[in-house]
């Protein structure tokens, strides 16, 4: 038998071959895209919107059918914060801070940065195991500078205006 008689496939024999290769890429795709969703998109100032949840409330707290609130995703990498500098407007955003950097922990803080200086208004604690951290932040506006204890050089210069 022939090499080529090895791999002489019928015309339903290619067709099979094509839609289970699609198939496959189809399953890969969506797998990663369920392992991390934000993979290959620039998620930074975007508008999240969540729906509030009927009854889950408590009695002190007011529900809100539809809340937006922007995002700010600043991600750590071995070199220090990506982006170096954000400007954004005063009012409530969601700080998002990805850790991809080789530390095993490591603590982050946000300042003012006013004359004389300020003490830090936030400390964050983030480990190996905790990769992502985020809070809702109201910042007034002003000059501020998030970094990372121990490495001088990791800023990332925060105006509200």
């Amino acid at each position: 038998m022939s090499i080529s008689g090895l791999f002489h496939f019928g015309w339903s024999g290619r067709l099979v071959i094509v839609l289970t290769s699609a198939g496959i890429l189809i399953i890969a795709v969506s797998a990663t895209a369920l392992i991390n969703p934000s993979a290959g998109r620039d998620v930074s100032n975007h508008t999240l919107v969540s729906k509030a949840v009927p009854g889950a409330a408590s009695a002190t707290q007011p529900v809100h059918p539809l809340t937006k609130i922007q995002t700010e995703l600043i991600t750590i990498t071995p070199r220090g914060f990506l982006p170096h500098v954000i400007k954004r407007p005063s009012g409530q955003f969601l700080l998002v801070v990805d850790n991809r950097a080789s530390s095993a922990s490591m603590t982050l803080r946000l300042y003012q940065i006013i004359v004389p200086p300020s003490a830090p208004m936030i400390d964050i604690p983030m480990t190996r195991q905790q990769l992502d951290w985020s809070k809702p932040m109201t910042l007034q506006p002003g000059h501020y500078l998030l970094s990372v204890v121990g490495h001088p050089t990791w800023t990332c210069a925060i105006t509200v205006y």
